[in-house]
Formats: C-alpha cells, structure tokens, sequence
C-alpha cells in the first residue's frame, strides 16, 4: 500500500468521528436551511428552464444525445428520473434534492478546511459558500436553485478529495468517484482525475529518495493538457491565469520518482476512473448510438468549446461593460466576474 509521506505541512484527519464531524454537521444544517427557505425563490428561464425541460423529456422516455442536444454528461438525467420516479415530477423535488446537495458540499468543505487549517476555516468556507448562493439577480433566481450538474460533481469530488487525504487513499474508490463526476460534467472528471493523480505522485514522493526522471511525464502531460483545452483561446491573460501558477508545480513533479507503490496507485486510480466512466460511456452508445455518443458526450470533432466559450474578464473589460449600466445589470456583471476569479484561484492552488 501507498504511504503518504509525513509533513508538517500536511493535513492529517486523525481526530475522533465526533471531533471531525462535528462542525461540518452544523454547516450542513445551516446551508441545507439556507437553501430550503429559497426553494421558493425565483424561476431563472434560460439555464434552469432549459435543464427542467430536458428532466422533463427524459421522464417522459427521450434519450439524451439521441433525442435533444446537451453539453452535459447523463447522470443529472438518470439521478432525476429516479428521484422522480420516487417523489414526483415537481420543481419542488429538484430544489429540495439540491438543498441535500448543496449542504454536503458545505459539510466536506468544513471536514476538508478544518483538517487543513481548523475548524474556524471551515465557518469560513461555509460562510464563503452561502454568499455565492445569495440571489445576484433580485427576483429572477438564486443561483443554488438551478440543478447545474456542477453542484452534484462537486459533491462528489469532494469526497474523493476527503478520501484522497487519508494516510491509505482507496484509489480505486477516488477514482470511480472522478469517474461519476466525468459522468455529470465530463470536463470536471477529467480534470479531477488529473489533479488526483499529481496528488498522488508528489504525496509518494519519500524525501531524498534518488530522482529517476519518471515524474517528468505525469509533468509534460499536466502542462500538454491544460494547454490542449485552451489552445483555441489562448491568450496573455489565459496564460496568466491558468498556465504561469501550474509551471512550480510541474517543476516539483519533475523532481518527483515514480516508486512501484506510486505506479501501483496510479493504475488503481486509473482502472476505477475507467470502470465507472467506461460503463456510462457503454449505457449511452447501447441507448443513443456511437456517433451522437462521440460527438455530444465525448464532444470527439465538434466546436462546442466554441460553443460555450467565455472571454475570461480582465478589470479593463469589466470597467468598460459597467459604464452607464443600470445598478442591478452592474451587479450581475460584477458576479459573474467573480466566479471566473474564482475559478482562476482555484486552479492556481
């Protein structure tokens, strides 16, 4: 089994289920009340409009891919049709479903930040979390209400990051959970798995351990991968933003060795992706066929990126899109470019 090295810097989880538990408990409580009080807020009609519809066709025996076009993996679909089935076609049903969702998320980002850095970090995160829900567009909507498959994907990936921290990650577990991820947003699996595996590679690393050059790959495909999804838009502020932060960290796995323990970890991370992955790529060909499959699940040869891309904002666009805009416009705009700093941050750490 893969030992994760010792590092003061490091987060352990080694307290008590009570001692752990305990304050992501309460998060949950208070964001899942959080949500249930807006579940009444708001029908956004484009984002939200479009995905109930597409819920809707589905009940009613409509095939994603084959029948409607989606950018989305298929499991938001299946996880509905069966939540549905049990408690009834309702918007009432969804919003509810995403209060659940919604206070996992906030229960793992409380177990993850206080492993990290305290308990008090994960208020902090909580408290970060609700403000992203509050309704930017008054009247209109609430962000949470919308079942964007990225809510459930973070869930799930959250607790294969839980998983990850451990001193015996269960690779195969993290990596069918990166796989169910793929099967709600299959940028997100795909990334998710990444970050997994360079997780993996630099926790196995022993200190002073001979370097054999074999990190250098996991390096070059890191660097390879992020250029590869951004090469049709890439720019100076891309660049900045995306390519610049991950450069120390493809140093470090450069430095990194690859140990037998850490190949054998990367081959369990990768068979779990595979087989969880594998199967929903296998029920949607069985259903919709191979080539809508290639072209709207796996999006193999089409411009969907262009599709959906979105400039990312730097302060002067921001400025010249808020001169003479009305406060509440403003304000959305503001929102919006928030997210993708957000964003940003993230990948960046």
């Amino acid at each position: 089994m893969l030992r994760v090295k010792e590092s003061s810097h490091s987060p352990k989880i080694r307290q008590t289920a009570a001692e752990a538990w305990g304050v992501p408990v309460v998060c949950a409580g208070v964001v899942a009340a959080y949500c249930l009080v807006l579940r009444r807020y708001g029908l956004e009609l484009a984002d939200e409009g479009v995905l109930l519809a597409q819920m809707d066709r589905v009940v009613h025996g409509e095939v994603p891919y084959r029948d409607f076009h989606v950018g989305y993996g298929p499991a938001l679909f299946w996880l509905h049709a069966w939540t549905f089935a049990w408690f009834g076609v309702s918007l009432g049903t969804v919003r509810v479903g995403l209060a659940i969702v919604h206070a996992a998320r906030g229960a793992l980002l409380a177990r993850l930040a206080g492993a990290a850095g305290g308990q008090a970090w994960g208020g902090v995160v909580v408290i970060t979390l609700i403000a992203f829900f509050l309704p930017v567009a008054p009247g209109v909507c609430a962000p949470g209400n919308i079942p964007y498959p990225a809510w459930f994907a973070d869930a799930v990936g959250l607790t294969a990051l839980l998983l990850l921290v451990r001193e015996r990650p269960p690779f195969v577990a993290v990596g069918m959970l990166w796989g169910v991820v793929f099967a709600f947003r299959q940028n997100s699996g795909v990334l998710g798995l990444g970050a997994a595996v360079v997780t993996t590679v630099l926790a196995g690393a022993p200190a002073g351990e001979r370097r054999n050059g074999a990190g250098a790959v996991v390096a070059i495909a890191l660097v390879a991968g992020a250029l590869l999804l951004l090469h049709e838009f890439l720019d100076a502020t891309l660049a900045t933003v995306f390519i610049v932060p991950l450069l120390p960290l493809a140093l470090a796995l450069v430095r990194a060795p690859l140990s037998a323990d850490v190949i054998g970890a990367l081959v369990r991370l990768g068979a779990g992706f595979v087989l969880v992955a594998g199967a929903a790529v296998a029920v949607m060909v069985a259903q919709a066929g191979a080539p809508a499959v290639a072209t709207e699940f796996l999006q193999i040869g089409t411009d969907t990126v262009s599709t959906y891309h979105v400039a990312h904002p730097t302060p002067a666009s921001v400025l010249r899109l808020l001169d003479g805009m009305p406060i509440a416009r403003a304000g959305r705009i503001l929102a919006d470019a928030s997210w993708f700093a957000t964003v940003g941050l993230r990948f960046s750490f």
